[in-house]
């Protein structure tokens, strides 16, 4: 009973806290197969150090060429062990759509109820093919013990925040240092603007 309360409170925490990422989640792994994975076993999933309840997916990131996160692996939490396939980078297309061998993964967790992308972390046990790791590698088999959800770091969205900023973004919550500004005299469109008659 009390550690149901304590999950309440966290949730009712998080909701005042937590602030909404605009992350891409795929409905299922189908839409991010590129043929090459890692297996990662999931044996728990915390929220806050309470075992957490039914309603997350669970997520591992990369960076796209672009500087974006983008998800390769994702899986349910329903209470019991799962598994994530984190797929690799389909080297036959241009764009990068997967890890690359060497990558670390980016994990993060989606609460179903509310909505959010919250930042997570993994401990990670001895699997079948050694050790496990946050380092991506084709065929490995890596088990993850507890896949922590942390409820209280939100996870912001990047970019320019300054409203001067040719490439302002709206939607950016924290400066990421890329702003671009207009040549003096110039607009950001490259246009000569007449200042002195």
């Amino acid at each position: 009973m009390i550690k149901r309360f304590t999950l309440i409170l966290i949730t009712l925490f998080v909701v005042q806290k937590a602030k909404t990422q605009e992350v891409y989640w795929p409905a299922n792994s189908s839409e991010i197969n590129t043929g090459s994975n890692a297996t990662y076993l999931v044996q728990s999933v915390n929220l806050g150090g309470e075992s957490a309840p039914i309603g997350y997916n669970l997520g591992a990131f990369y960076t796209n060429d672009s500087g974006q996160l983008l998800c390769a692996g994702i899986a349910s939490w329903s209470g019991v062990q799962t598994n994530i396939a984190v797929y690799g980078d389909d080297n036959t297309t241009p764009e990068k759509d997967g890890f690359s061998e060497g990558e670390q993964i980016t994990w993060l967790a989606y609460g179903t109820s509310l909505g959010q992308t919250y930042e997570a972390s993994v401990v990670l046990g001895v699997g079948p093919t050694g050790p496990g790791s946050e380092i991506y590698s084709s065929n490995a088999i890596n088990i993850i013990t507890e896949f922590n959800i942390d409820p209280i770091t939100e996870t912001l969205i990047q970019g320019c925040t300054n409203q001067e900023a040719c490439n302002f973004e709206v939607t950016a919550q924290e400066d990421d240092g890329s702003c671009e500004y207009a040549s003096e005299f110039y607009d950001c469109n490259g246009n000569c603007i007449d200042t002195d008659g």
